[in-house]
């Protein structure tokens, strides 16, 4: 595993949560078309279906997103079962798998830590791992 592996799975997630926020926007009023004069089609499209129809397919694409953020968090699991240092595992449980900001994180680890110090033993952390592979 590495540091941009877990980025990825945080980007994954923001995708998700986007695609959520776009899904809610397609739920708005939907009305029927009214004749303005400017249209000169006999046979009105249906807004409804065609919502319905896009609504689908964001909901297959969240599936999709949602079901490879499972497959990586047993990665991720898996490759923390290696981790011998305590203080690195919860900053990576809490900032990459629980989606707190790195000051958030930094304060349940120590409520005098910044998250700064908190980014940089992570950081750390990989560097020096990379070195003894």
């Amino acid at each position: 595993m590495t540091l941009e592996e877990l980025k990825k799975y945080s980007d994954l997630k923001a995708e998700i949560r986007a695609l959520e926020i776009h899904k809610r926007t397609l739920y708005r009023p939907i009305h029927s078309p009214v004749s303005d004069g400017g249209s000169y089609s006999t046979t009105p499209g249906d807004p409804t279906a065609a919502a319905v129809d896009k609504i689908m397919k964001v909901e297959q694409m969240i599936d999709q997103k949602l079901n490879e953020t499972t497959d990586r968090v047993v990665e991720i699991n898996q490759w923390m079962k290696t981790i011998n240092d305590p203080q690195v595992e919860a900053i990576i449980t809490l900032h990459f798998l629980s989606d707190l900001s790195w000051n958030q994180t930094a304060k349940m680890i120590y409520p005098t830590m910044t998250g700064d110090a908190c980014r940089k033993i992570v950081k750390r952390y990989f560097i020096s791992n990379a070195s003894k592979n």
